[in-house]
């Protein structure tokens, strides 16, 4: 099935048919009572809901009302929007990124909820923080103010660079190119480009 993000509820699509999951507060472990704002399915077919109260995790192997929370509402007022939700088959891991709290964390069935990052602010474009596996594994954060590389070892998210230099740049996007060198977007600075081979940072 296909799941999508609705404004108060979500939709799962099977085969070309549409059906709306709403919230019911009489049914426990049922979908999240919020704004739907991201919606992931993983490799293992298990649904993710990024809401304006947290994660929610759901197992269609279990039964249709299997909607479990991960990381709950942080602020019954303002609440926890969760902006972006990734999954590692490497680290065996989800990562996120909390809008309210500016958090990048980790979830793990064996450990739960980790924060790992506080990142600068600069709203709105907080948004935009994603996560990018390149070729060699590398797992990359691109956000607010910096480039970061996830440390296996430590566990952990390092500053990497800040190819702008300055504290305004919000990085956008990241992608790598045949030759492994890796392109990132920024506001408002434009395109910058990394050369695997000499270790340098240029702006396009």
């Amino acid at each position: 099935s296909l799941w999508m993000p609705g404004y108060e509820a979500t939709w799962e699509i099977v085969n070309a048919d549409a059906f709306v999951i709403r919230p019911n507060a009489q049914i426990p472990f049922s979908s999240p009572d919020a704004q739907v704002k991201v919606v992931y399915t993983d490799n293992h077919n298990i649904t993710w809901i990024g809401s304006t109260k947290g994660v929610t995790r759901y197992d269609p192997r279990l039964n249709r009302f299997s909607f479990t929370t991960v990381l709950p509402i942080a602020d019954s007022v303002a609440g926890n929007v969760i902006n972006n939700i990734y999954y590692s088959e490497t680290d065996s891991a989800y990562f996120g990124v909390s809008h309210r709290y500016r958090h990048v964390f980790s979830w793990t069935e064996k450990e739960g909820y980790k924060t790992l990052l506080t990142i600068a602010p600069f709203e709105p474009f907080i948004n935009f923080s994603p996560f990018y596996t390149d070729s060699k594994k590398n797992l990359w954060l691109v956000t607010t103010g910096g480039i970061y590389r996830y440390d296996r070892i430590n566990r952990k998210f390092i500053f990497n660079s800040n190819p702008v230099g300055k504290n305004d740049a919000v990085y956008t996007v990241m992608r790598e190119d045949d030759k492994g060198d890796l392109w990132v977007g920024s506001y408002p600075h434009g395109l910058f480009h990394y050369n695997a081979k000499t270790s340098a940072w240029n702006s396009i």
